[in-house]
C-alpha cells in the first residue's frame, strides 16, 4: 500500500513538473522573440514564477482528477 501511494505521488509529482517545464518553455521562447522584436512583451521573473506556481497547481489538480485516489487506497472500489 505504500509502496502505490508513492508511486501514486511521484507520478504526480512527475506530470505536474512536467507542465511546470512547459511554462517555463514559453516563458523562454517569449523572452526569446522579446529581445528580437521589442513590439511583444516579455514577463518579469516574479509573473513567471506564478505561470509556474500555476501550472503544476493546475497538473496536480488534472492528475486527481484523471487518477482518483480511492483507486490506490482501494483498488476493489472503482469509480464510475
Amino acid at each position: 500500500m505504500k509502496k502505490q501511494l508513492f508511486r501514486y505521488w511521484v507520478g504526480m509529482n512527475a506530470s505536474a513538473l512536467q507542465a511546470a517545464i512547459h511554462s517555463t518553455k514559453v516563458f523562454v521562447a517569449t523572452a526569446t522573440v522579446h529581445a528580437v522584436a521589442d513590439s511583444i512583451p516579455a514577463l518579469r521573473l516574479d509573473q513567471m514564477a506564478a505561470v509556474f506556481g500555476l501550472a503544476f497547481g493546475m497538473e496536480i489538480l488534472n492528475w486527481l482528477d484523471a487518477h482518483p485516489l480511492i483507486d490506490v487506497i482501494d483498488p476493489a472500489a472503482k469509480t464510475p
